[in-house]
């Protein structure tokens, strides 16, 4: 019963952002004042090839954007995470009607990962509660843009 609130209340602050970032043409993407900023990622649906867009907390690391698969502290990884591990290949987008090709790849150097995660942290500070209660490795995701 409490996976299904967390779920659900998972979807609805995505949808509401989706919504609010839409209706301002891409003005308001997070809270970029105090770091907290949104990248639009849309993958390629594992079992249905359809794509799937959702909104995730991103750092910019030059040109890449760093995200997390923390999924709300639940114990399962979001769909989109597993979407990635079955095609890797995403669009990313920070501003409206920009969308840049994408690749994706686990961060899984130890010392990388320790080092993004206390950035992740630092600006965002319920991930180390998020890390307890999914009793998982979360893991940290490089989006590197494909150049054509």
């Amino acid at each position: 019963m409490k996976q299904e609130r967390a779920k659900q209340l998972q979807q609805w602050l995505m949808r509401l952002h989706s919504l609010l970032y839409r209706a301002t043409g891409g003005r308001i993407n997070g809270f970029p004042f105090a770091g907290i900023r949104f990248v639009f990622l849309t993958t390629t649906g594992r079992k249905s090839g359809e794509p799937r867009r959702v909104p995730l907390l991103y750092l910019p690391d030059g040109d890449n954007y760093i995200v997390v698969a923390s999924n709300f502290g639940n114990a399962w990884f979001p769909a989109w995470w597993l979407n990635l591990e079955a095609n890797p290949q995403a669009t990313a987008e920070t501003k409206r009607h920009i969308e840049v090709p994408v690749v994706a790849a686990r961060v899984t150097d130890h010392g990388e990962y320790e080092l993004l995660w206390q950035r992740f942290v630092k600006t965002y500070r319920l991930f180390p509660k998020y890390k307890e209660r999914a009793g998982r490795e979360i893991p940290i995701i490089r989006l590197t843009p494909v150049r054509t």
